[in-house]
């Protein structure tokens, strides 16, 4: 297999993520590491927040106290 990001050697790894064994593949040249999760989030890129969703602050009151 090649790597996406520079065309390198991609190899297979075994992580220890939060105590569960996870594989992987981690490329020679440029170290990007792809698995499941990574593959997923490239797939379906979580969408930015609208700006209607956020909630407002006031700069200026010092505590950072939403606008009401």
């Amino acid at each position: 297999m090649s790597c996406g990001r520079c065309g390198g050697l991609l190899l297979a790894y075994d992580f220890l993520e939060a105590d569960s064994p996870c594989q992987a593949s981690r490329c020679l040249s440029c170290g990007d590491v792809v698995d499941a999760v990574i593959l997923e989030h490239r797939a379906f890129p979580p969408q930015p927040y609208s700006d209607a969703t956020l909630p407002k602050f006031d700069p200026t009151s010092g505590t950072g106290a939403p606008l009401a």
